[in-house]
């Protein structure tokens, strides 16, 4: 499997009540499976000081590679596995699995999907065994 990147609108749960929760989950998910983690903001939605103020509060949760951007452009050498957006985003072709919708329930289909691609795959393929011809 390709490096695993999951992508978040940071305004979607930045100063919210869920903020706290997206934490732990995406804390709880690396568990199962390390994977880099892609936080986007457009360049007027956030400050330098909500930022650092974010990244102070949860450097010991983030202690995987993290990613924080003022665009939601990608570079040409960057591929997200898993794009998490709102409504009235549109979808990046450079993305493998998009879910668009809420925040959290995209956050709990990306633990369903990753699982689901970790789990081994089942060969339940018949051995096909030669007819005796006599």
């Amino acid at each position: 499997m390709n490096v695993i990147r999951l992508r978040l609108k940071m305004t979607d749960f930045l100063n919210t009540e869920i903020e706290g929760w997206i934490i732990n989950r995406i804390h709880e998910i690396y568990k199962i499976n390390q994977f880099k983690l892609h936080l986007w903001y457009e360049n007027d939605e956030v400050t330098p000081s909500q930022i650092k103020e974010f990244i102070k509060k949860y450097e010991e949760e983030l202690h995987f590679k993290t990613t924080i951007k003022p665009t939601r452009e990608l570079q040409r050498d960057e591929f997200i596995w898993y794009d998490i957006l709102s409504l009235e985003d549109e979808p990046d072709k450079r993305s493998r699995f998009t879910y668009r919708g809420n925040v959290v329930a995209g956050i709990n289909q990306f633990e369903k999907t990753l699982q689901f691609c970790l789990k081994p795959k089942n060969n339940d393929t018949p051995i096909r065994k030669q007819k005796r011809n006599d």
